[in-house]
């Protein structure tokens, strides 16, 4: 038989059982200077605000740059 071989050990799953939500506060927990969710905070709101600032971008460069 080709390939790797037969484990009888079940694979751990990758989620955590106490869910994303728990690991998330365990993480900032622990964290005691507070920078944790000041970075997860600017992260979330960079991934929303760079793709609108890029389309804000090309927009007045399409717009201005054709007249």
């Amino acid at each position: 038989m080709n390939g790797a071989p037969h484990k009888d050990k079940r694979l751990a799953p990758s989620v955590p059982a106490e869910g994303a939500r728990a690991s998330r506060r365990l993480y900032l927990k622990a964290a005691n200077d507070n920078r944790a969710p000041l970075f997860y905070r600017i992260k979330k709101l960079s991934m929303v605000l760079l793709p609108l600032l890029m389309i804000a971008f090309f927009a007045a460069a399409w717009y201005f740059g054709s007249t």
